[in-house]
């Protein structure tokens, strides 16, 4: 994540299993930046997600159904949307 500011300089946050790290060098706040811009880029809207979704898991509960493949563009805005709260309403 990059948390930009009016008066100071932006700066990357990244948080892992036992803490999290703060990321002020230019460079990689702006990788970080491209990253974002990326995933916002390639990820599925709110409707699609869900539409996906319910595709999994209607071909889920058939055993002799189709297997559901997807890329790892469509599994990372997937599982971006789960972080993001986007289907909680479907619990």
């Amino acid at each position: 994540m990059v948390l930009d500011f009016e008066t100071v300089r932006s700066i990357g946050y990244v948080e892992l299993i036992d803490g999290a790290v703060y990321l002020q060098d230019s460079d990689q706040v702006l990788t970080y930046t491209m990253v974002a811009k990326n995933l916002a880029r390639t990820a599925l809207s709110p409707e699609r997600s869900v539409e996906l979704i319910e595709s999994m898991i209607m071909s889920c509960t058939d055993p002799d159904g189709p297997t559901a493949l997807f890329t790892r563009a469509e599994m990372r805005a997937w599982l971006d949307g789960v972080e993001a709260g986007e289907f909680d309403h479907l619990t």
